[in-house]
């Protein structure tokens, strides 16, 4: 590599190391590693060319061709890039001559948690997030029904169906916000339960999936297909009401639905993150099973006695996994409005992206810092997981006589399709605390 001059952003990483980098420059949220592969050029002899990131933050090197054939004219050149720098790029245009592609290795990521109230994200800027993932507290379920009191006091549990929208009229507020950051072409998956509950002497359904569906329609979201997720359970009984008799019991609700919504038409960025998108694939059978439309996934209550709430219902760690990996590329920003226990923030570390999360509660923000700052082994056992699945996977498909045509070298392993073969799983190898008052920050690195 010449011995060029490096622009600011550049000199900044190299002089004073990524954690002073990452305080100074709150927005750059991930750190690529870019790996040389060769790539089809066409220069004059002897010339070098200069690389430049076409998506700020723009980074200047001068790469110049190792060993070339001669005379080079489309050609097969080998260059070298031993640098690490913040980008959100893809695709490098190489002077005007030249399109560059670097394998794309994720090296750290930054997880922000802001104790404040969703309704107002005045800490993020307009379009600053690829992905929302949350679970909101459910309307008309009485764990959550003094959280809305204290949002609205005028709601009045002695009028269910007015209570019931003036609920949803606070929530809607927090959806107007992330209508707000959310990059055009961004997803939005919202965990949501319906209510049923007996007020007032009478026994009804309040059906939050469709209030929710409403008002992101009303927003200009298309609505995509939703995911019903089957909370497996051990209770022995699975009515209520009026015992062997008909006809006045009622079905139990064993289900959850995840709704999915999408701001305006496919994100245009992805364009210029081939690369990206191709390192960020999932294995063909991940595919076949996360894409159904029925998840039989086990739920998770998690005892909060330590902080301000008695206790948290929260989505398991696999489903918010699921949805990351599936609605957005490395390297983007995933955020959960009500973040609570970091569940979101978890597996946005898993999944090599960047996340922001927001907690009313500042009881339970130290009990999820300590939660995400121990949880290496647990990000390091999804990892082996998803690889040991995928290679008893394929050893089945082999031994039935199937064919498994390609080959992926970065994990050494058979795969299915060839958008299988760039794809690279990151292992977290490190969590660090850059800032423990408001907003808290940690980093993740990986290799």
């Amino acid at each position: 590599m010449v011995n060029d001059p490096i622009n600011p952003i550049a000199r900044n990483i190299l002089q004073f190391g990524v954690k002073r980098f990452l305080a100074s420059t709150p927005n750059m949220m991930t750190l690529m590693r870019y790996e040389p592969m060769r790539f089809t050029a066409k220069v004059p002899a002897g010339k070098s060319g200069k690389l430049v990131c076409t998506h700020p933050p723009i980074v200047y090197l001068r790469i110049a061709p190792m060993n070339p054939p001669s005379p080079i004219s489309k050609s097969s050149i080998t260059c070298e890039l031993a640098f690490s720098f913040y980008t959100d790029c893809g695709r490098n245009l190489l002077g005007n001559d030249f399109i560059l592609w670097f394998l794309i290795r994720v090296v750290k990521t930054v997880h922000t948690i802001f104790h404040s109230d969703s309704r107002s994200l005045s800490e993020l800027d307009v379009g600053e997030v690829h992905l929302v993932v949350t679970s909101p507290p459910y309307p008309m379920i009485e764990m959550w029904d003094s959280i809305f009191q204290l949002m609205n006091p005028d709601i009045d549990l002695t009028l269910p169906s007015d209570a019931f929208e003036l609920m949803h009229m606070e929530l809607d507020k927090v959806w107007e916000e992330i209508d707000r950051v959310l990059i055009d072409g961004g997803i939005v998956c919202i965990n949501i339960g319906n209510a049923t509950r007996s007020l007032n002497g009478s026994f009804r359904m309040y059906p939050s999936n469709v209030r929710i569906t409403q008002k992101f329609i009303e927003l200009g979201y298309s609505v995509l297909p939703e995911i019903i997720w089957r909370k497996q359970s051990t209770a022995p009984n699975k009515f209520m009401g009026s015992g062997m008799l008909p006809p006045n019991a009622y079905v139990t609700q064993e289900h959850e639905y995840i709704l999915i919504f999408r701001k305006g038409e496919l994100r245009e960025d992805l364009e210029d993150k081939k690369q990206i998108r191709r390192s960020s694939a999932y294995f063909w059978e991940e595919r076949n099973m996360w894409f159904s439309d029925l998840w039989n996934l086990v739920g998770t209550q998690q005892s909060l006695e330590k902080g301000g709430r008695k206790r948290s219902a929260a989505y398991p760690f696999e489903l918010v996994y699921r949805l990351i990996q599936m609605f957005s590329v490395k390297g983007d920003i995933v955020l959960d409005p009500f973040v609570g226990t970091g569940t979101t923030s978890l597996a946005s570390i898993a999944s090599a992206r960047s996340s922001i999360g927001v907690e009313l509660d500042q009881d339970i923000i130290g009990l999820t810092i300590d939660r995400l700052l121990s949880s290496i082994p647990k990000l390091q056992q999804t990892r082996e997981s998803r690889l040991k699945n995928h290679s008893i996977f394929v050893s089945d498909r082999i031994s039935k006589g199937k064919v498994v045509k390609y080959h992926n070298e970065h994990i050494d392993s058979p795969v299915v399709t060839k958008q299988e073969k760039e794809l690279t799983l990151e292992k977290v190898v490190g969590l660090e605390l850059l800032q423990d008052s408001n907003p808290c920050m940690l980093s993740a690195s990986y290799e």
